[in-house]
């Protein structure tokens, strides 16, 4: 068995150290919006490490970690750029370019966009030389997402496993092309553990890697990313704070499920840490986590109402908006922009309740999670939010905006209110 790493630095200068230690082959990634220049595999990185006698994997990957990533229409774009930068690097087309879904998928999303992404991937390809069999596709993934796209579907021709156990499928999917794994050790300089700079991989037969370059007699024009509108920063300490202590909750937890050490530990602290008596890891944490971050933050117990649901303290936060008062104030989505450090609030369980019915209950299903980044990529203006028991871990997830940076309504689970940070 094949064994390799996946990282998003440039590892060209690495190429005779890692194959010094016995590395067979590099996953690298193609991106169109990715804000890491490291991220992107370069063709001078391409020819250091196939010089070395080292195999590359490509992998596309612009930022798919929720459902509302998934369609048709991106993946046949996804399809194209990826082709457009497998052409420009030289990728044989006997080769694979991997596709990634970047965290722990519901069936629901299977079945349903994520599938049709990989119709449109596929349609991308075909579409960007008719002339000839477009590049094999693979898919990067949970074992649930594995099976479907692949085994089921037949819309891949290879799987490669992701590291995280509690994602759905990992214990029965046993026969993935790539399996990867947290890296343990360092590594020619590269850090390993679940917050390092690499992961380990392994795999055996074909697995969709290549180990030369093919010239082009006249390349595809690479796309380039259109001129980002630049993210708005957090605009406050406090903000600023809470950006950074959710991003680091979702740097070290999102990997372990909920009844996985040290998530599970952290959940208890989570409740204990705001005075509440724990009742176990399987008690839905979402709001606690929220409660939790306002706290640790700064946010006093008179400026944020810490609960174990969200309707409380949006019904509190509507309150404040009713009174022109207080430090959190929440909006109807049309009346308000989202930036750093705020809270949307969506429905759950298949409800549709509304801003109306929340001004005037205090108990009732719901989720939020807070803001922690504001940005722009092909699909158009986005806010990313980080919360608690999404997926049963922390999650992170993609919320679009429209041209004027308010939150675009859904059908399934529609969102009912914005909580602006005054603080």
């Amino acid at each position: 068995m094949a064994r390799g790493i996946s990282t998003n630095r440039n590892t060209g200068s690495l190429a005779a150290c890692l194959r010094s230690e016995e590395i067979a082959f590099v996953c690298r990634y193609y991106s169109f919006t990715t804000k890491q220049p490291q991220k992107r595999l370069t063709s001078a990185e391409a020819d250091q490490l196939l010089s070395a006698k080292l195999q590359l994997v490509a992998v596309y990957e612009d930022g798919p970690t929720s459902a509302d990533y998934f369609s048709r229409a991106r993946g046949e774009q996804d399809g194209k750029h990826a082709y457009a930068y497998a052409r420009n690097i030289g990728q044989p087309t006997d080769s694979a370019i991997y596709f990634a879904v970047d965290y722990d998928a519901t069936q629901q999303d299977v079945d349903g966009p994520i599938t049709q992404y990989f119709q449109g991937v596929k349609a991308g390809l075909t579409a960007s030389n008719p002339s000839q069999a477009p590049y094999p596709t693979g898919v990067y993934g949970s074992g649930r997402v594995c099976a479907a796209i692949k085994d089921k579907q037949h819309l891949a021709q290879y799987a490669w496993l992701a590291e995280s156990h509690g994602w759905a499928g990992h214990a029965g999917y046993t026969k993935p092309d790539i399996r990867q794994e947290v890296s343990v050790s360092k590594l020619c300089g590269l850090n390993g553990g679940a917050e390092g700079d690499y992961e380990d991989n392994f795999a055996s037969g074909s697995f969709g890697a290549f180990s030369s370059l093919v010239g082009a007699a006249a390349p595809a024009a690479l796309p380039q990313p259109p001129a980002a509108a630049a993210a708005p920063a957090a605009t406050s300490e406090f903000a600023h704070k809470l950006q950074q202590l959710a991003t680091d909750q979702f740097g070290h937890y999102h990997l372990y499920n909920e009844t996985q050490s040290p998530l599970a530990e952290q959940i208890r602290a989570y409740w204990e840490d705001l005075d509440m008596s724990f009742p176990g890891v399987q008690t839905p944490w979402s709001a606690v986590f929220v409660s939790w971050l306002m706290r640790k933050a700064g946010a006093a117990p008179g400026e944020f109402k810490a609960s174990n649901a969200h309707s409380r303290f949006v019904y509190w936060a509507i309150q404040n908006l009713k009174n022109n008062a207080g430090l959190f104030r929440a909006y109807p989505l049309a009346d308000y922009a989202p930036k750093v450090g705020d809270i949307i609030q969506n429905n759950r369980d298949g409800q549709t309740l509304t801003y109306s019915f929340a001004s005037a209950h205090q108990s009732y299903a719901s989720h939020s999670a807070v803001v922690t980044e504001r940005g722009q990529d092909g699909q158009g203006e986005y806010a990313i939010t980080i919360g608690g028991n999404e997926n049963n871990t922390v999650g992170r997830q993609r919320v679009a905006l429209d041209s004027n940076g308010y939150v675009k309504q859904r059908a399934i689970n529609p969102y009912i209110s914005v909580i602006q940070c005054l603080k």
